[in-house]
């Protein structure tokens, strides 16, 4: 309850500021592959937007909006997960970097500042196609008598889900 409430209080407007920040974009969607890295850029235009110690008032967070999760505040993660981190080498740079895609890093994303302004960016999760085995007719049945019914079944998964072919081959190699 507590960090929700230094939440609150950290994301409204600092005294005297002037809403001189912009984003480069309001939305986004990345995709990137199970395993793989991501990259959510949020670049912040602030213009001469100073306070008395010369710093930009400005203060950023990453949230995920599917689980209400805080990811970052101003330069720090904080919400325990070793595979996010935030990348900031230049003043207006605040990029979520999430190492070890999974699944549940789908959703929606969000780059706050405390003048209220915010950039929503859509991670799209891909998962390689990959056959079920378990499910799946073995690759050789025994033989089947001529004329007799036979049911073959194919079950795969995948983001986006794939498209399953079935091919017959006879003795002449030729595909069907």
């Amino acid at each position: 309850m507590l960090l929700f409430v230094l939440l609150i209080l950290s994301i409204l407007p600092a005294a005297g500021t002037s809403d001189q920040a912009n984003f480069d974009r309001s939305h986004e969607t990345i995709s990137v592959v199970v395993g793989k890295r991501a990259l959510l850029p949020c670049y912040v235009s602030i213009q001469d937007a100073k306070n008395n110690n010369g710093n930009s008032p400005f203060k950023v967070i990453w949230m995920k909006l599917n689980n209400s999760s805080i990811l970052t505040m101003e330069d720090r993660a904080i919400n325990g997960d070793p595979r996010i981190s935030l990348l900031h080498a230049y003043a207006d740079e605040w990029n979520l970097q999430i190492d070890d895609i999974d699944e549940d890093d789908a959703g929606i994303y969000r780059c706050v500042i405390n003048t209220g302004m915010y950039k929503t960016i859509t991670l799209d999760v891909k998962v390689p196609p990959k056959i079920i085995d378990e499910l799946t007719t073995e690759p050789y049945p025994p033989p089947i008598r001529a004329g007799s019914d036979f049911t073959i079944k194919c079950y795969a998964h995948g983001k986006p889900m794939p498209k399953i072919r079935i091919l017959s081959y006879y003795q002449t190699d030729d595909a069907k």
